[in-house]
């Protein structure tokens, strides 16, 4: 058997155990926003999404250097 049927097997099998899971478990709501469906996943979906994008912008800016910054134009040992 070839390694994608066995992934696209296993990922058949977490699929149908999650919706077994869903469909039979009790959910206690602690808070308001645990009975709202889908709430948790969109919270973790959108922190994701923002912290890519506070990644790649703000961070990205912080840390990246000039092309020349462990080289200078100047020649081989960095004078002018």
């Amino acid at each position: 058997m070839s390694i994608k049927k066995t992934v696209i097997k296993g990922i058949f099998v977490f699929l149908l155990l999650l919706v077994l899971e869903i469909s039979f478990v009790e959910h206690h709501v602690i808070y308001w926003w645990h009975a709202l469906v889908g709430f948790d996943f969109l919270f973790g979906l959108l922190g994701a999404v923002l912290l890519i994008f506070l990644a790649k912008g703000f961070l990205n800016k912080l840390v990246m250097r000039n092309e020349d910054y462990y080289q200078p134009k100047g020649g081989e040992d960095g004078h002018v």
